[in-house]
């Protein structure tokens, strides 16, 4: 491979690492990753499986900058966001009832379940719960949550509509089918069966800001939050029959 195509990542290209991960961008160039095995070996049962693989020793494997190096067929973009996590965890995007939660973690997520990364895929999927409740008093909990958010919204965030921080049903089914979390979708389906199709993300009209406050809790939780109806398959829209 001509590396003249490589470029070191700025801030996970680690001096003193022993493997060096190369990944494509989507600019055709190569992302290097120089990291270390034994964070990878520690997190991972298929990249510590990789490493010990008999005849695949330092002198054989190719090397870049002096170090073996292991070249991924996953993106860029989606090896950084793993990487980053497990360099520095608290850069999780965990905020809670964030709509933007499903595009924010996906990467990370996909690799995790990939490489089996158990502990982290476990840790973000039950942030991910937590706003799509398993049972009916979690439900109910969350509901009263947003209830006393709205009570005071209107007021302090008057232009700012709550449905920026709300979650958001279709994206979040378009992460629990990509990624295998099956406990997210009877809430995510019951949720959107209260809302109207013509409530779209695509509709700037649709704005909770419109609305008088005594109504914006039935509005947004029940009749006109949006969604992003474009995202949603066939088979979503017969489940949601």
């Amino acid at each position: 491979m001509d590396q003249c195509n490589f470029q070191a990542h700025n801030s996970l290209y680690l001096m003193d690492g022993n493997i060096v991960i190369i990944a494509p961008l989507l600019t055709g160039q190569h992302q290097i990753f120089r990291v270390h095995q034994s964070v990878l070996s520690k997190n991972s049962p298929v990249f510590r499986s990789m490493f010990m693989i008999p005849g695949v020793q330092d002198h054989e494997m190719e090397k870049y900058d002096g170090v073996p190096s292991v070249q991924l067929l996953d993106c860029a973009e989606e090896v950084e966001s793993l990487l980053r996590v497990l360099y520095h965890e608290s850069t999780l995007p965990f905020r809670h009832l964030d709509p933007n939660t499903p595009s924010l973690v996906k990467n990370v997520l996909t690799l995790a379940n990939k490489y089996r990364m158990d502990h982290l895929q476990d840790q973000i999927i039950r942030h991910i719960e937590v706003d799509w409740p398993q049972s009916l008093w979690q439900w109910d909990m969350l509901e009263a949550e947003i209830l006393l958010m709205e009570e005071t919204w209107y007021d302090e965030y008057m232009n700012a509509p709550i449905d920026d921080y709300l979650p958001e049903p279709p994206s979040a089914i378009w992460l629990a089918r990509k990624c295998n979390i099956p406990s997210i979708l009877p809430a995510t389906f019951y949720h959107l069966s209260c809302l109207s199709i013509e409530d779209s993300w695509h509709n700037p009209h649709i704005s909770s800001i419109n609305l008088e406050p005594e109504v914006t809790h039935w509005h947004c939780f029940y009749g006109n939050c949006t969604a992003d109806w474009t995202i949603l398959s066939a088979q979503d829209y017969i489940c949601l029959l």
